[in-house]
């Protein structure tokens, strides 16, 4: 081997150490000793009640951990109500546990909110802004805060409502009368999938007049709808969903 050769060999070699070493030494990716990092997944979320119907809890804000994570045990986080960019009150217009928990083999966690739907002004959107709190066990990033819009919006009466089936209009008697036919589709799916198709899945984007009237759906509709509802009427004997009996 020539004296050049052995050179080149050599300052490979010593090329090929240093780099082993810098990489042991200088590039250290994460410091496991660091608390875990906790964000919201996004900065803003928008709810309205529409056509649901009241919850225990109405919308749950998701955030996500990345570190080191834990995964053997249950770890508390903590939120904060920022209340310079909050118009809602805590206890009238909903309620929020500040403290949750990430549970074990997971990555992911939810602050669940419960927004007190009477209470709500009509057509009045409210704003919640909630920011993470560094504690024991985490320390915020990224998105540290999430602006949560809510509002109990009205409902205008769908173009197949007839009063002469259901009574007069209002928008809870609508919602009730779309979380029956929801109710239906395992019952009867090829007929829920028949009107889902026209109507959309909460009968509210077809054009057509005649939803109750259609021949060939008067069974379907009598029998999962029209009278769980009145029978929803009797129980209730809240003259809210006051509708005729179906069967006279």
């Amino acid at each position: 081997m020539t004296m050049k050769k052995a050179f080149v060999y050599l300052l490979f070699f010593s090329g090929l150490i240093s780099l082993f070493s810098c990489e042991d030494t200088d590039y250290q990716i994460y410091d496991k000793n660091q608390k875990d990092k906790l964000f919201f997944t996004e900065d803003s979320v928008q709810f309205t009640y529409g056509l649901t119907r009241d919850q225990d809890v109405d919308l749950n804000v998701e955030v996500n951990l990345i570190g080191f994570v834990d995964l053997s045990q249950n770890k508390t986080f903590k939120v904060e109500i920022v209340k310079e960019k909050t118009t809602a009150l805590e206890g009238e217009h909903f309620t929020l546990a500040e403290e949750n928990t990430i549970p074990k083999d997971s990555a992911v966690a939810y602050v669940p909110l419960d927004f007190h739907k009477l209470q709500l002004e009509k057509n009045k959107e409210y704003v919640l802004t909630l920011r993470l709190v560094e504690n024991e066990n985490y320390v915020p990033t990224d998105i540290r805060e999430c602006i949560i819009l809510f509002s109990n919006k009205d409902i205008e009466a769908p173009v197949w409502w007839q009063s002469g089936k259901l009574g007069e209009y209002n928008q809870e008697k609508l919602i009730l009368f779309v979380d029956f036919y929801h109710q239906s589709k395992e019952k009867s799916p090829v007929i829920y999938e028949l009107i889902r198709e026209t109507w959309g899945e909460n009968l509210d984007q077809g054009t057509a007049t005649n939803l109750l009237t259609i021949y060939q759906y008067q069974g379907y509709l009598n029998r999962y709808i029209l009278t769980p509802m009145y029978e929803y009427y009797l129980e209730s004997n809240d003259p809210m969903y006051q509708i005729p009996n179906p069967n006279n």
